[in-house]
């Protein structure tokens, strides 16, 4: 009694053979698109640490006492610029770009338009409970695009963004005051209407203390030192 075997060809559809392959190219594509985002993420992230940096030490220039505000700013200016040419991947690459026209310094609230849009209640003095306006929005900032990201084509998912990635970024170092702010402020008129007329109004000033004074000598008034 013979056995026969009936040889039938095998189906390409029931064949695992190189199926192995396919697994290993989309891996191997797979980890290549990771590894391009967290290589791109990782040196975004070191170029925005040097701009904010450069910002930063632009916005100590502007902190210094200068002549008037308005050279302040002017050598916050040129601290920005001598800075940024110091890091050619921020200013004559395809990859970042920290645009000189986008830098601002001085009262943010009032040069800065994104920034005094985002400040709640919309003052722009922040003024305290007392009134007295204060300065925490003066310094600088500029903006810096991540054109890397612009361009960055990532397997089966396409291109990263098709809007430039921009945000700004702000020092805030507050001012000294300008030789022209202490010339100002040591005029006569000046002084009396912030110093001797503020004793004057002792009473108003000093209401809701616990034991108030009874005069104009044992009053105390309010006086921060300016700087001058």
């Amino acid at each position: 009694m013979k056995l026969t075997i009936n040889k039938t060809k095998p189906s390409m559809l029931r064949s695992n053979s190189g199926f192995i392959i396919a697994d290993f190219l989309f891996s191997f594509v797979l980890v290549i698109g990771i590894g391009m985002i967290i290589f791109a993420l990782t040196f975004s992230l070191a170029m925005v640490e040097v701009a904010q940096y450069i910002v930063w030490s632009s916005a100590r220039n502007f902190a210094a006492a200068n002549t008037t505000e308005w050279s302040g700013s002017l050598q916050a200016g040129t601290k920005f610029k001598n800075l940024s040419s110091q890091f050619p991947l921020l200013t004559d690459s395809n990859l970042f770009s920290l645009p000189f026209n986008t830098f601002r310094a001085g009262d943010l609230a009032k040069v800065d338009s994104d920034f005094a849009g985002k400040i709640p209640g919309g003052d722009i003095g922040n003024s305290d409970p007392t009134g007295e306006q204060r300065q925490p929005w003066i310094g600088a900032s500029a903006k810096i695009n991540l054109k890397m990201f612009n361009g960055l084509q990532i397997p089966f998912l396409g291109k990263a963004s098709d809007k430039p990635i921009e945000f700004p970024i702000r020092a805030f170092v507050i001012r000294s005051p300008s030789k022209e702010d202490c010339t100002n402020f040591y005029k006569y008129e000046n002084r009396f209407v912030k110093g001797i007329k503020a004793i004057a109004d002792f009473a108003e000033m000093n209401s809701n203390l616990l034991n108030p004074p009874t005069d104009e000598a044992t009053a105390y008034a309010v006086q921060e030192d300016n700087g001058c």
